[in-house]
């Protein structure tokens, strides 16, 4: 069975973040294909803060912090891994649900579709 090609909105998740906050994601790679009115995401849309957003609280640096609360804020290292094989836009392979996108920090981000737009899938 295929997997579901994320659009703007989908939301992301750290599995280092205290509380597991969803967060919308924002497509800045292109502005050209989109699924259901919502713009399709490739692999380029990684930057922080621009395309993925601050979570709530940062396991790993609370710890280091010796218990002060520190904001969970992604440092991405890379793009979102692996990305569609079947789809590109602009030469840039369409972000798949089932991709991750790992952070410096040393946690993972994920991200999922809404149910809605589940229906459009690649690879």
């Amino acid at each position: 069975m295929g997997k579901p090609i994320v659009v703007e909105g989908a939301k992301c998740a750290c599995n280092q973040e205290e509380k597991s906050t969803q967060k919308p994601l924002k497509v800045t790679s292109q502005n050209v294909e989109t699924i259901n009115d919502k713009t399709v995401a490739t692999i380029m849309d990684c930057i922080p803060i621009a395309n993925v957003p601050s979570f709530g609280t940062c396991k790993i640096l609370t710890l280091q912090a010796n218990g002060a609360k520190i904001p969970c804020v992604p440092v991405a290292a890379g793009t979102w891994s692996k990305g569609s094989k079947m789809y590109a836009i602009n030469g840039q392979p369409a972000l798949l649900e089932s991709d991750k996108l790992r952070c410096a920090i040393g946690g993972t981000i994920t991200v999922k579709m809404n149910p809605d737009n589940k229906n459009v899938v690649s690879d």
